[in-house]
């Protein structure tokens, strides 16, 4: 929200870094989908650094999407 703007899975990544590199990608993931924000076959590649190892760094790729505070507002976070 404090960005003003649409925000990939990378930004998130370089604001929020992941500290379940995992389960947090697929979190946000399950948000774009949850608030309807088309997943696309456009993919961006992010890398997060490995918490126990400083030498290493884990690439991902993953689906291009562009979450935005007005699109996540809809999402109803209590409903199971």
């Amino acid at each position: 929200k404090q960005n003003n703007s649409a925000m990939g899975l990378a930004q998130l990544a370089e604001c929020l870094p992941p500290s379940h590199d995992l389960e947090t990608l697929a979190f946000w993931l399950g948000m774009a989908r949850e608030a309807g924000l088309g997943v696309k076959t456009e993919v961006e590649t992010l890398e997060i650094d490995d918490r126990e190892d400083v030498d290493l760094r884990w690439r991902f790729t993953v689906p291009k999407i562009a979450l935005t505070a007005e699109a996540l507002e809809v999402v109803d976070w209590e409903e199971e």
